[in-house]
């Protein structure tokens, strides 16, 4: 009996460990992300003859800005997808939608890399419009950003670079894109490595 009562009272404590575990993780790790609009990631989408499936397990992300300066905002979705079959490829889709919620209609489709990074929307020139700015994913290393401007009613890229030492968009009172590079030159050198920045 007291075999018994020991192991109960060493399963209770394993199992309380685990939930505040849990909690913690659960605290730190995942934030309360801005809600996406029921109906504006498609479960599935066709590009260049490819038919992907959005896929739920991986982050999607949110941003709304007005893009192009009708003084209402427009709302940019990004998320994962795979292709059907055995071996999945992965690609990560931007949508940008117009018009109020409940009535989006679909202006522009961007496809990125293997995964969806975050959006952000700044207004890089200054001229009172914000550009879109799309960040994506590929291997272990790799990210690329993408800024779109609308410019002559169309979303247009005007700056595009991907690194595996790292990138960013740095807003200020001037505003850059910092672009890591390899030091092949440096002994030892890693992707943990200082790299060589471009501005």
């Amino acid at each position: 009996m007291k075999k018994i009562s020991l192991l109960l009272l060493f399963f209770t404590i394993i199992l309380f460990g685990y939930c505040r575990c849990e909690e913690s993780h659960r605290g730190v790790v995942i934030e309360k992300s801005p809600r996406i609009e029921e109906g504006l990631i498609p479960r599935q989408i066709e590009w260049e003859g490819e038919v992907y499936f959005y896929s739920s397990s991986i982050n999607s992300y949110v941003e709304h800005a007005d893009f192009d300066g009708d003084g209402k905002e427009e709302v940019a979705v990004s998320f994962a997808t795979y292709t059907g079959g055995d071996v999945g490829i992965p690609a990560a889709f931007c949508l940008i939608y117009d018009g109020i919620e409940g009535a989006r209609s679909l202006v522009k489709t961007i496809k990125g890399n293997d995964y969806a990074g975050m959006l952000s929307a700044i207004d890089l020139d200054r001229d009172g419009q914000e550009e879109l700015i799309m960040y994506s994913h590929s291997g272990a290393h790799y990210t690329s950003i993408v800024i779109y401007d609308y410019e002559q009613e169309k979303y247009k890229p005007i700056f595009e670079d991907g690194s595996a030492c790292g990138i960013e968009a740095i807003y200020g009172e001037t505003s850059y894109v910092k672009v890591g590079r390899a030091n092949w030159e440096k002994e030892g050198w890693s992707y943990a490595s200082d790299p060589l920045w471009e501005v």
